[in-house]
């Protein structure tokens, strides 16, 4: 089988805006991309200089589609 796969960064500025993690939008997003057939395989983050995380950085992957076939849309 051969996969296909994308990545989303996101800023955790309006993450953390208030203090607290976001868990509400971030279910949003997941639940977007699955719906869109695609599998959550891992995450990153990226630091600033003084450490602090700024984003984070998600890897989906979903089955390609045949050659031929209508391929998924995201």
């Amino acid at each position: 089988m051969e996969w296909e796969y994308v990545t989303h960064n996101v800023d955790l500025g309006g993450f953390f805006s208030t203090g607290a993690f976001d868990t509400k939008s971030l279910t949003e997003i997941l639940n977007w991309f699955g719906g869109q057939h695609w599998e959550l395989v891992s995450t990153f983050t990226t630091t600033h200089n003084s450490g602090g995380t700024m984003h984070i950085g998600f890897i989906f992957k979903r089955p390609r589609a045949p050659a031929g076939a209508s391929p998924v849309q995201a």
